[in-house]
């Protein structure tokens, strides 16, 4: 009997000290009369049931009676997993990261990562809203792929970090849009910028190197405008927003263009040449393209 209390003791110490819910363990020994095993087996099936909080009592049981058992670890790990599924996602992330304190180098840690980042991934907003989330989310599985390669959460992290940066890019271009109907124009180009260096492989990469370009026009710098309008000549000749930029550039109207031909008509490389210069010399050749061409 002393030793079951201080078990319990034990227990409230440590729970106290961790931002975990903690377990009632009120009249939790009179109401079990199952092993370590027995509690787990019944918790699985209840939540095959989906009786998801008789599944956590069962599995509370463990964590409090056998806290030395192999068992008491996985029953944490399904308690985050199962406040997950039921939107708990405060009580998700406190288990996930109480697990990652008190179990660094169990196996399933990788899974408590996974979790406690799904919990800032199931709330990404929209591109109009704050990102918040979405930045955590990136962050947290960015650290999981480089601290765990070749995990078996790999594939789905990079499907849902595609995800992330083709939103925090959506929001991107709609600031620097903002900023550009202010006429604020460095702003503007600075977030179109952000867009090229840090997501050239999310949807919105077209359209923010024409916007780059757009600037360049507007703030006079035509040598840049041509430069970017280059790179997106270069890898996506059949986009419509090269036609765009290239009828900006050269100052074409629109109406003149062939639209299932003007690819065929206008070589993008010929932007990369001056107008008027000596037939040898370029004026501009970059030392490496900034894209692969796909």
């Amino acid at each position: 009997m002393k030793n079951k209390i201080l078990i319990i003791l034990s227990i409230i110490l440590t729970m106290s000290c961790s931002k975990t819910p903690i377990i009632d363990i009120s009249n939790i020994y009179e109401e079990n009369l199952k092993n370590d095993y027995e509690l787990f087996d019944s918790a699985n099936q209840l939540l095959e049931k989906k009786l998801y909080d008789d599944s956590i009592k069962e599995l509370e049981k463990i964590e409090a009676i056998f806290p030395n058992s192999q068992y008491s670890a996985k029953a944490k790990i399904i308690r985050s997993y199962i406040y997950f599924i039921q939107g708990e996602y405060e009580k998700t992330k406190a288990i996930a990261e109480n697990y990652i304190k008190y179990y660094p180098g169990n196996k399933d840690v990788i899974y408590a990562y996974y979790i406690e980042a799904m919990t800032n991934y199931v709330q990404v907003k929209k591109p109009e809203y704050n990102q918040k989330y979405t930045i955590e989310a990136k962050n947290k599985f960015i650290f999981i792929n480089n601290a765990y390669p070749n995990n078996k959460y790999e594939r789905d992290i990079n499907l849902k970090l595609n995800i992330i940066n083709n939103t925090i890019s959506s929001q991107l271009l709609s600031i620097g849009k903002y900023y550009e109907k202010e006429k604020n124009y460095i702003a503007a180009l600075t977030y179109y910028l952000d867009i090229y260096k840090n997501f050239e492989k999310t949807q919105k990469i077209e359209e923010a190197l024409y916007s780059i370009a757009k600037i360049y026009i507007k703030i006079n710098e035509e040598e840049n405008a041509t430069k970017y309008a280059s790179i997106l000549g270069y890898n996506y000749p059949d986009s419509k927003w090269y036609q765009k930029t290239y009828q900006m550039i050269k100052k074409i109207k629109p109406e003149i263009i062939d639209n299932k031909k003007w690819y065929e008509n206008f070589n993008p490389i010929k932007l990369l040449l001056k107008e008027k210069i000596d037939k040898e010399k370029k004026w501009f050749e970059p030392k490496k393209p900034k894209f692969k061409l796909f």
